[in-house]
């Protein structure tokens, strides 16, 4: 027994001296990775059900040395938030994003009504500078925080909610929009929405997925909707891919959609294109 427990003992130290090493290894890749530019913004556009009209865009956190993954990949971004990297990589994130912005509306002018949301990990959100971050920044880059949004998991809001409740006013206070993403099921949107002032619920891929084939999902669905739109507020369906899902969350009552049936991911660039394409074509259905 003596043998066997040091054997195991054995492998419990050799697992964790290489999952140290990994971690290490990707930490200094990440740090090198900010110091030459090599993480970059991606975007979703968001558009409505009713009628695809482009509404925003969202922006995702990619590292080159993962372009199969985004903001989501769960080694590097477990990993800097550990390591605190992740302060660093969202205040630069939020910082690019609302510098494409004002390009991309200084040169298009697309209406005012155009956001752009960003994710927010736990870390940023227990850092006590993070609204005087946010106020340098679109001082800097002039932004209306009407068109600046913030996504926040679930999770997140779980770790502390006083704390959470306090900085979620402030920020709706001061005019951003909050989006509350990846709720699970034994979260009520009625429940969190009684207590944060969340404007948009967006409903996850993992529901999308099942919407076609499942009365069960898409009842639940539906009770999600229902509930938001009780408390006055939008909801958003992500992950929508095909002319299937889209059907099903317009019928549902999804408010917005985002995903592969709007659009591809989409770079710096691809935005300018995508919001002249979609303006152009605007523009047409009012001339006809």
């Amino acid at each position: 027994a003596k043998e066997l427990g040091r054997a195991r003992s054995a492998i419990f130290d050799d697992e964790m001296r290489a999952l140290t090493l990994k971690r290490l290894r990707l930490e200094n890749d990440l740090r090198k990775a900010l110091e030459d530019s090599e993480i970059r913004l991606v975007y979703d556009p968001v558009a409505t059900c009713a009628d695809l009209t482009i509404r925003g865009v969202h922006a995702l956190v990619q590292w080159s040395e993962t372009d199969d993954s985004e903001s989501e990949h769960g080694d590097y971004r477990a990993i800097s938030e550990d390591a605190r990297l992740m302060l660093h990589v969202g205040e630069w994130a939020i910082e690019e994003a609302c510098r494409q912005r004002v390009r991309w509306w200084t040169v298009l002018k697309p209406g005012s009504s155009l956001f752009v949301s960003i994710g927010l990990s736990a870390a940023q959100l227990r850092n006590p500078d993070l609204l005087r971050l946010i106020r340098r920044v679109i001082r800097d880059w002039p932004t209306d925080a009407r068109n600046l949004a913030f996504e926040i998991r679930a999770s997140a809001v779980d770790e502390d909610r006083e704390a959470m409740k306090e900085l979620l006013e402030k920020m709706a206070a001061m005019g951003f929009q909050l989006h509350l993403t990846g709720s699970r099921r034994d979260i009520p949107a009625s429940e969190v929405l009684k207590e944060f002032p969340f404007d948009v619920v967006k409903i996850g891929r993992w529901y999308i997925d099942k919407l076609v084939n499942g009365e069960d999902d898409r009842e639940r669905v539906r009770k999600i909707v229902r509930e938001v739109h009780q408390f006055g507020r939008k909801v958003m369906a992500e992950g929508v891919e095909t002319e299937d899902h889209f059907t099903k969350v317009k019928e549902l009552g999804c408010d917005y959609c985002q995903g592969s049936y709007i659009s591809t991911k989409l770079d710096n660039a691809g935005v300018m294109e995508f919001l002249k394409e979609s303006m152009a074509r605007k523009r047409g259905m009012v001339e006809e």
